[in-house]
């Protein structure tokens, strides 16, 4: 009840009361352990929404913004001691469904999914990874709104680093 957004009025942000709006979900996490070196885990996300009272009556039976139907991982990490340290193989999927940026229902983002990755190496004094994110360089939008023209801002698109750490 009551949900509350912030929008543009002529190009000022304030924060309005939209309405009602009814959710319904469920949200499931898993991690198995599979042996002493292979770990699985994974999430699923269902999730429906929909404006039921507002004060304007043209965003009644629209979706809530951010608001992806679906969405979900799936990952996995091998453990391999090597050396002093232990060797750190892991992956990681993710997907979302389509959804909206805006409570109008008119800037969409369409369904992506990102492939992750990293190799590290480590032992308690010290450690290093070879990270990879969004590998598939899958293009997708972080933001859409509207502000004089419609706005839009990229995710990033592929983004490979190098990670070191030292404790001390």
């Amino acid at each position: 009840e009551n949900f509350q957004l912030e929008r543009l009025v002529n190009l000022v942000p304030q924060v309005e009361n939209i309405g009602n709006i009814d959710v319904v979900g469920a949200e499931a996490d898993f991690r198995f352990l599979i042996g002493d070196m292979f770990e699985l885990f994974g999430s699923l996300s269902v999730l429906d929404t929909e404006v039921k009272e507002s004060i304007d009556p043209a965003l009644v039976g629209n979706k809530a913004p951010m608001a992806a139907e679906t969405s979900g991982s799936l990952g996995g990490k091998f453990t391999l001691p090597m050396g002093s340290g232990d060797l750190d193989l892991s992956a990681l999927y993710t997907y979302s469904d389509k959804f909206f940026f805006d409570i109008e229902n008119t800037f969409e983002q369409p369904s992506y999914s990102t492939i992750d990755a990293r190799a590290a190496w480590a032992n308690d004094r010290w450690g290093v990874a070879l990270i990879g994110e969004n590998l598939a360089d899958e293009e997708y939008l972080a933001e859409s709104f509207l502000f004089l023209d419609v706005t839009t801002i990229r995710a990033w698109g592929r983004l490979i680093r190098l990670e070191a750490h030292l404790n001390f």
